[in-house]
């Protein structure tokens, strides 16, 4: 397998961070850490999955994707504004953990 398409593996696993964003999620998760958490643990576990398959898994990258996730929406939630703005440096940020988890 080559490096490109681990890559892409590892984005379409990000994609269901898409795909846990219901309305429900997006309108809620800001108002409640329960939500917030279950959402960062089911874009964290699939993104451990991704990794799982094209063999980069590491124990440590569990709780440096959970809480830089976690952080990353609780600023988007509350500093970055208007909506469509915080959703391109949130995905952003995430974007960069993908590339340093598959780097390391």
């Amino acid at each position: 397998m080559t490096l490109l398409e681990q890559f892409l593996i590892l984005i379409g696993f990000h994609s269901f961070d898409l795909m846990g964003n219901s309305d429900y999620v997006i309108e809620n998760k800001g108002k409640n850490i329960w939500i917030m958490t279950c959402h960062c643990v089911w874009w964290t576990g699939w993104i451990c999955a991704g990794l799982l398959i094209i063999d980069k898994y590491a124990f440590w990258k569990i709780p440096f994707l959970f809480i830089i996730h976690f952080i990353t929406d609780e600023i988007n939630k509350n500093i970055w504004q208007p909506r469509g703005e915080s959703l391109l440096k949130d995905q952003f940020i995430h974007f960069l953990q993908l590339i340093l988890v598959f780097k390391m």
